[in-house]
């Protein structure tokens, strides 16, 4: 799918968002025009409220199901450390730009350092925000509701979305969808074509159908149904093996001890030295042994 809309098409399969009340729902083109309204107002909770009704039934299932399948103990533990990592970019930006490692990653990243630099602020918030939403643990997940969610923790998502846009392609998704044109080109009963027409794009048509009493793309509702069946069917593999668990649980104990020694950092030096510690826990496992002693000399004696 070429048009811009198809980067809301895929948030929505993951996350299930939301378009604006606002719209009419019993127009085959509703669903468009809240994307747009989305790009307008740069809120996420205008999504989920026009999906269809079994969508955002199976999204909240999937969530429960997910919390009840899944290891709390590798979980919880994994969600710390997403905090820790969110607060060490806000925290520790500085230093973070001036380790050495971060340079030379730096000069293989297609996205400018400035950029990285301007957008990182928000990241990092945004990070911390999921870390200390019902996110953070499976017991909280169980009753979680993701439309509150995206009202909440993730309701600059679109901002953020179109500011990755900028930096990799050069281009505004939101403005595109700002100054797109929708048509719908014919209605018959449950049935409907719409017509979309984005800057420096080639028109698109859509077959539309109804879910609920609520128009979706048909090619998208097929897909929504695919992803939702397949989810379902790999909830049974997200059980840990009880042989596996200590070594996961060892792993991640020692990159959290890693983020507490780089948030204790009052020097750049101690930081380095804190970034010289994940390089010789990640060696051994990235075929590079002597990376880390040969980093060690260079950041250590800052």
């Amino acid at each position: 799918m070429k048009f811009k809309f198809a980067w809301m098409y895929a948030l929505a399969l993951l996350v299930g968002i939301s378009f604006g009340s606002t719209v009419q729902a019993e127009s085959p083109d509703a669903i468009f025009k809240a994307m747009i309204k989305t790009a307008e107002e740069d809120r996420a909770d205008h999504v989920w409220n026009a999906l269809p009704s079994s969508y955002r039934s199976e999204i909240n299932g999937l969530v429960k199901s997910f919390a009840e399948n899944m290891d709390a103990d590798v979980y919880n533990k994994s969600m710390v450390i997403f905090g820790k990592l969110g607060k060490t970019l806000k925290e520790k930006r500085d230093f973070i730009f001036a380790n050495p490692m971060v340079g030379m990653m730096a000069m293989q990243s297609p996205i400018p350092m400035e950029d990285v630099k301007k957008n990182v602020g928000q990241f990092a918030d945004t990070m911390q925000s999921i870390a200390n939403s019902d996110l953070k643990s499976l017991d909280s997940m169980k009753s979680m509701d993701v439309g509150k969610l995206l009202s909440n923790e993730l309701k600059s998502l679109p901002s953020m979305i179109d500011q990755m846009a900028q930096d990799t392609q050069g281009k505004s998704v939101r403005d595109s969808m700002i100054n797109t044109k929708i048509t719908v080109v014919s209605q018959d009963g449950d049935t409907a074509k719409v017509r979309v027409e984005a800057p420096n794009e080639e028109a698109e048509e859509f077959d539309m159908v109804k879910v609920d009493s609520t128009w979706v793309p048909k090619e998208f509702h097929q897909e929504f149904m695919k992803g939702i069946e397949e989810a379902k069917g790999n909830m049974a593999n997200l059980k840990i093996p009880a042989d596996q668990k200590p070594m996961a649980m060892g792993m991640m104990g020692m990159a959290e001890n890693v983020l507490d020694q780089m948030l204790a950092a009052q020097t750049q030096a101690e930081f380095d030295q804190a970034v010289n510690g994940i390089m010789q826990m990640l060696g051994p496992m990235m075929g590079g042994g002597g990376m880390g002693g040969g980093m060690g000399g260079g950041m250590g004696g800052r």
